[in-house]
This record gives structure tokens, C-alpha cells and sequence, in this order.
């Protein structure tokens, strides 16, 4: 596959200029907005998820840290900051307290 890959933001903004036909260019923005707003939530929480499934793992098997955060393409250092990002969000930190094992 060649070329550029479609921005999720980009194919909505698209979407919401053709649905809303002749609408003021204003909803056409409020629309895309609240639009690529869902998509980054989605991928949020996809995030978040992972960062969870990954605390998990390590959790069980502390003598696999290494081949866990390498399994999910992290390193030791970019797993630590990633937390300091979710404990600064208490959004985030719900959701990822949420998702932890106990």
C-alpha cells in the first residue's frame, strides 16, 4: 500500500460537510468537532486500555517486565512517563483504576 493514510479527523470532517448539505458553516464545524471529539475519546480509551492490560501483565509475571512492555513496543522509561500522564488525568486515572486487577 502507497500513499498517505486518512486522518480518522479528516474523514469525519468530510462526512460532516456532505451530511449537513446547506448548513451554516458553523454547525458544519460544531458537527466535525463533536465528531473527532468521539474519535479521540475512543482512542483514549483505547490507550488507556492497553496501559492497563500492560500494569496487569506485570503485575502477574514481574520477572517478564522486559518481554511484556517489548511485546507492546514500550520501554521501561516511556512506560513510567505514560503513567505520570494518566495520574495527572483524573479521567484517565479512573479509567485505568478501573481496569486494573486487584
Amino acid at each position: 500500500m502507497t500513499g498517505k493514510i486518512i486522518s480518522p479527523i479528516a474523514i469525519v470532517f468530510v462526512f460532516a460537510l456532505v451530511a449537513c448539505g446547506g448548513a451554516e458553516r458553523g454547525e458544519v464545524a460544531e458537527t466535525a468537532a463533536s465528531a473527532a471529539a468521539e474519535i479521540e475519546g475512543a482512542a483514549t480509551a483505547d490507550w488507556v486500555d492497553q496501559m492497563a492490560a500492560v500494569a496487569n501483565a506485570i503485575e502477574s509475571q514481574p520477572a517478564a517486565v522486559d518481554s511484556i512492555l517489548s511485546a507492546n513496543s514500550m520501554t521501561a522509561a516511556q512506560f513510567d512517563s505514560l503513567l505520570y500522564v494518566i495520574a495527572a488525568d483524573a479521567e484517565l486515572s479512573a479509567r485505568f483504576e478501573g481496569l486494573r486487577t486487584k
